[in-house]
């Protein structure tokens, strides 16, 4: 019982890193993926990643200071530091390549590929982005809005397989026949333009989509609309 309980302590040290990786690169993408076998791929990668980085350096301090340690000498303080560094230096290499993927950088999506996302929907939304939404439900309703998961308030798209649901942070009026957004007059603006003489009507609250009521959804980013107003 006590070689199972070491046993079993030992694996939880030597994922703990890919544990934390794993949870910094998710404070910034969708969620997806979260099936045992998934998660344990996962933190077996990682980790076996970051121990081959950090094989030199932990080498060292075992070398130089085990037996030291275990035999109750002097060690220098600075190896305190050791224990806390195990933990935060996965957790800060996964928070930066997690921010750097929601922001599009192209060292990240050399480093972990450019279809690395399971499905269209998390490719779409696990990004930060800004664009307007329209969807035709099942029921003939178009509904849509602003999505932006970046300003206030913030639009969130969920990555759970079984519950695939949207938030759109401001709501818009669309037309019901055609599914056109409606424009206000120039003297009734609020902040978010996207052409020279109107803006869109803004209902003044959010919007919750339920994936299983949308029979079609369109995503038209905010940057894409100013390049074409500009040219």
């Amino acid at each position: 019982m006590t070689s199972l309980l070491l046993s079993v302590l030992v694996l939880g040290l030597v994922l703990l890193p890919g544990a934390c990786a794993a949870w910094g690169y998710r404070r910034h993408t969708l969620s997806y993926g979260n099936r045992l076998r998934d998660w344990l791929l996962r933190l077996g990668g990682l980790s076996a990643a970051l121990w081959t980085a950090g094989s030199w350096p932990a080498y060292w301090v075992f070398a130089n200071y085990w037996e030291p340690f275990t035999s109750g000498e002097t060690i220098p303080r600075a190896l305190a530091l050791v224990p806390i560094a195990y933990l935060l230096v996965p957790l800060a290499a996964g928070w930066t390549v997690g921010r750097a993927v929601a922001r599009d950088k192209r060292w990240a999506i050399l480093l972990l590929g450019s279809r690395r996302a399971p499905r269209a929907w998390d490719h779409l939304f696990e990004r930060q982005r800004s664009g307007f939404v329209r969807c035709r439900l099942k029921s003939g309703a178009w509904i849509g809005g602003l999505f932006d998961n970046t300003g206030s308030p913030a639009s969130y798209a969920a990555g759970e397989a079984d519950a695939l649901d949207l938030y759109v942070g401001r709501a818009l009026h669309l037309d019901q026949q055609s599914g056109a957004i409606i424009f206000r007059s120039q003297d009734r603006l609020d902040s978010a333009a996207i052409g020279d003489t109107a803006r869109p009507d803004f209902t003044g609250g959010g919007l919750l989509i339920k994936w299983e009521e949308v029979e079609y959804l369109e995503f038209v980013n905010t940057e894409s609309t100013s390049d074409s107003n500009d040219s």
